[in-house]
Formats: structure tokens, C-alpha cells, sequence
């Protein structure tokens, strides 16, 4: 898992000082924000089939793998995840880190490594994004504004 950490002094204690409602879902907001920018990158950067797949094969339909990218933000930890569905991530893994020793003795290493390479290619944008963000709904909530967690 890769977890990326972004500093916020001075933030906590203006945060601090809103209701908890408010806080939070500027926290959510925020977060949705930076995990777009992510989502994106991500997106862009996965590679798609060549070939379509044919009756026999087990292989994902083209442009199956990028279309399946999730972002969910927990509001319990504040956090965002970023990543593939339940039915690509297997193959992801595979061209991310490469493919293994199978039953028949074969060793197959595909690897591409295009997951790491995007997000550390938008991770300042996204930490930027998200101290803006941050910054701005909280200024929004001092003035009396509706803060949207939509």
C-alpha cells in the first residue's frame, strides 16, 4: 500500500476551532479533490490490451483495466484510496510488479511499473491541491459559506 502524508501545521488548529460537521466534511472535500487528481494520473497512465481478447481467452475486454480505477474517501480515518476494482486488480499487479512462477515451471516477468510512476508523477499536484483546498473551505466556513461534502 502506498500512503502518502501531506503537512498541514497551522491547518489542524484552524480546524480545530469549526464545528465538527464542518470540519470534516471539508476534510472529505478536499480529499476528493487530491484523489481525482490522482484517479486521473492513474487512468492516463494504465496500459490497455493491444489485442481484443478472442472467444477462448480469459483476458479482460479491452480498455477494461482503465476504466476500472476507484476512489474512495473514509471519513473514518480521513484517507483516500486510489486503485483498481475487485475484477482488474489481479492484472494490474501483474504488469505492475510482473508475473510469477506458475504450475507448468514457466516464469513470465512482464513488468511495466506504471502505477508508482504516475502517482509519484501527480503527487505534488495532488498535495498541493489538497492545502489549497483546505485552505479555501475553511476560509469559505469563517465567512459563514456552505461547505458542499457532496
Amino acid at each position: 500500500m502506498l500512503e502518502i502524508t501531506v503537512d498541514v501545521l497551522g491547518i489542524e488548529d484552524m480546524m480545530k476551532s469549526l464545528e465538527a460537521t464542518k470540519a470534516d466534511a471539508i476534510k472529505v472535500k478536499s480529499l476528493k479533490e487530491a484523489g481525482t487528481i490522482l484517479k486521473t494520473a492513474i487512468e492516463e497512465a494504465t496500459p490497455e490490451a493491444a489485442v481484443p481478447p478472442t472467444s477462448e481467452s480469459t483476458a479482460l475486454p479491452q480498455g477494461a483495466l482503465k476504466n476500472d480505477v476507484e476512489m474512495h474517501v473514509s471519513r473514518s480515518n480521513h484517507s483516500v484510496v486510489v486503485g483498481y476494482g475487485k475484477w482488474t486488480r489481479h492484472v494490474a499487479r501483474w504488469l505492475e510488479f510482473g508475473f510469477h512462477r506458475f504450475k507448468t515451471g514457466k516464469f513470465i516477468n512482464a513488468r511495466i511499473g506504471f502505477f508508482r510512476g504516475a502517482v509519484e508523477a501527480a503527487l505534488p499536484e495532488a498535495q498541493a491541491t489538497l492545502k489549497e483546498s483546505l485552505l479555501t473551505n475553511i476560509a469559505k466556513a469563517f465567512k459563514g459559506g456552505e461547505i458542499d461534502a457532496a
